[in-house]
């Protein structure tokens, strides 16, 4: 029995010279999607932390009744309810001016206060606003109550988490939710290289929101996330290269 090899040693080097052309493409696309993938994660965690859960390593603080309120003042049913108080606010100053200037200089400061609660127990406005007042406040307490109970931090227009992808066509599939209020975000940052990768929100929000709960944290890629952008590091490159190859040309 006999065995032959045969090689064309310049079918394999003309093969060699299109691998090493092609390898800053395949390194390029390589980055690519390692950035699309941690995008991918960082908004996957955003939304599991919006909920109050851990989620890359890390749990975002708690949202205070003081956000909520925050929140739901931009909201046109809130701020009927500010007008309102604020209306019966100047009425009510109005009258109690007027009643400053029929007030008797003689007396007690008591006895002047014992006057001017007199007028407010009485007068009809005053009484009418006073259970108007503690019905609005109670309905603003019941808005308050009903948002922190389906409430999603960071995540109440969409707005912010859809910064970290808006415009960037390589983010198109990255997971991001669709956005309910508000204008579009500016256009999201997403700079490739054969070596590294840079993703970013431009919003100025974002910022100030980052300091206290972090978009990227640096413990979000952990050993087996490290181990996944390594293998799809690898297939993208491979990938490129392969089909390269069986094109024949550099």
């Amino acid at each position: 029995m006999a065995f032959t090899l045969q090689s064309d040693f310049a079918q394999v080097a003309a093969r060699l010279r299109v691998a090493k052309a092609k390898l800053p493409e395949a390194q390029k696309a390589g980055m690519r999607g390692v950035g699309v993938q941690v995008v991918s994660w960082a908004i996957l965690d955003f939304r599991k932390r919006g909920s109050g859960a851990a989620a890359g390593g890390t749990r975002w603080r708690p949202i205070t009744l003081a956000a909520i309120a925050t929140r739901l003042a931009k909201r046109s049913p809130w701020r009927s309810i500010t007008d309102s108080l604020h209306a019966m606010t100047i009425q009510e100053k109005q009258l109690r001016e007027e009643l400053a200037v029929k007030m008797p200089k003689a007396g007690t400061a008591k006895q002047r206060g014992a006057i001017a609660h007199a007028f407010d127990e009485k007068n009809p406005l005053i009484v009418k606003n006073r259970k108007s007042r503690k019905r609005l406040k109670a309905k603003r307490k019941g808005m308050i109550n009903k948002e922190f109970a389906n409430h999603t931090i960071g995540v109440d227009t969409g707005r912010l988490v859809n910064s970290l992808v808006h415009g960037e066509p390589a983010l198109a599939k990255a997971g991001a939710p669709r956005q309910r209020l508000g204008s579009p975000p500016p256009k999201a940052t997403f700079r490739v290289s054969s070596v590294e990768v840079t993703a970013a929100s431009n919003l100025e929000y974002a910022k100030h929101f980052d300091k206290i709960r972090a978009i990227y944290p640096a413990q979000m890629i952990d050993g087996q996330r490290v181990e996944e952008l390594e293998e799809l590091l690898s297939d993208v490159q491979d990938e490129v290269i392969r089909k390269a190859i069986e094109g024949g040309t550099a």
